[in-house]
């Protein structure tokens, strides 16, 4: 990959429906530049598929938090799965690093992050909850969240 890859990256990452003859135009080159590039950058697996992203705020969450948890590592799986189970909770993974388990929630108010910290705490295993508000915009590829939670 060059420069002029991440620039064709750059005009699908804002709007995947951009057009290869508008690409070309704006970066001064051919439609068959884009397009050769395009296909090579999905024979390489630099791209998988376009998809959408998904913001939040429009279906009326005032809070997206993450979640990092400490805890005791007999039963993670189960762990993860009453978790997943939480009101608010759209996404939970057990992972490595620091923490044990990572969550996002997707809350009605910052005092529902109260809320969920004491569930979170008062489950057996949890050592630590760690939560942190995001507060720039934020747009999520929706197929890595469970949205039943938040739609209703």
């Amino acid at each position: 990959m060059d420069d002029r890859d991440v620039r064709i990256l750059r005009f699908l990452e804002k709007d995947a429906r951009n057009s290869f003859s508008g690409i070309a135009r704006d970066l001064g080159v051919s439609i068959d530049t884009v397009t050769k590039r395009y296909r090579k950058m999905l024979a390489m697996g630099v791209l998988k598929r376009t998809t959408i992203l998904l913001d939040p705020r429009a279906l009326g969450v005032e809070t997206v938090a993450s979640l990092e948890l400490e805890i005791d590592y007999s039963g993670v799986d189960e762990l993860v799965e009453r978790i997943c189970g939480l009101p608010g909770i759209v996404f939970c993974t057990p992972s490595l690093g620091r923490k044990d388990i990572f969550a996002i929630a997707f809350l009605e108010s910052v005092e529902e992050l109260s809320r969920i910290n004491f569930q979170l705490k008062g489950l057996e295993g949890v050592r630590e909850v760690k939560s942190s508000i995001w507060i720039e915009d934020y747009m999520l590829c929706p197929e890595n969240f469970d949205l039943s939670r938040v739609v209703t």
